[in-house]
């Protein structure tokens, strides 16, 4: 299992993803730990590309509560705006 790990998990994924990426994690994930979130996100930066990371407290794999799907859907927007356009 711990293979399987070292090859799937998000550091790896960093480290051969070179596309701009917007991650939005709920704190309260069960299926994928937040940590996973910060590591896909840290390894991104270090190398050098775009990244953002936004968690919603209280949210799981989905978002439910009103307030972050609005939050979610304009981060979105902007993102594609920014990147998609050029």
């Amino acid at each position: 299992m711990q293979k399987r790990t070292a090859t799937t998990g998000a550091v790896a994924t960093s480290a051969t993803s070179w596309t701009d990426s917007l991650i939005l994690h709920g704190e309260a994930d069960e299926r994928v730990p937040t940590s996973q979130g910060w590591e896909f996100y840290n390894g991104l930066r270090m190398l050098g590309v775009p990244a953002e990371m936004v968690t919603y407290p209280r949210e799981h794999h989905g978002f439910l509560e009103r307030a972050h799907q609005v939050d979610v859907l304009t981060r979105l927007l902007a993102w594609y705006d920014k990147y998609l356009k050029q």
